[in-house]
């Protein structure tokens, strides 16, 4: 199972987290990749909940364009995020790689 979690918004980082963990915890063969654009590129107050997702091989994707409009500094970012130069991008590479498309 794979799947591709659209955050445009930073209030939709918990429902996000939320469905990764069962993803995580009933499904099997689970992939999931996070791709946060606009707004969203500000990272979740339940960061442990996010750091404990990477750590089952979860994948972070900011949108360079974004983090640069909200005036944050990528080099205080956390190393296991990654910067990919337009959040479009990332999500529509996954969807090609079979990622089904999740927009909590």
């Amino acid at each position: 199972m794979k799947a591709v979690f659209h955050v445009n918004d930073p209030q939709r980082w918990p429902a996000a987290l939320s469905a990764a963990e069962n993803l995580y915890q009933f499904g099997t063969d689970v992939e999931v990749t996070f791709v946060a654009n606009g707004e969203g590129v500000h990272l979740p107050a339940q960061m442990d909940r996010l750091v404990q997702l990477t750590t089952r091989n979860a994948r972070v994707l900011l949108c360079a364009q974004a983090i640069q409009r909200q005036g944050l500094n990528r080099a205080e970012l956390p190393d296991w995020v990654e910067v990919v130069a337009a959040g479009i991008i990332g999500l529509v590479e996954a969807q090609q790689k079979g990622y089904a498309y999740i927009r909590p």
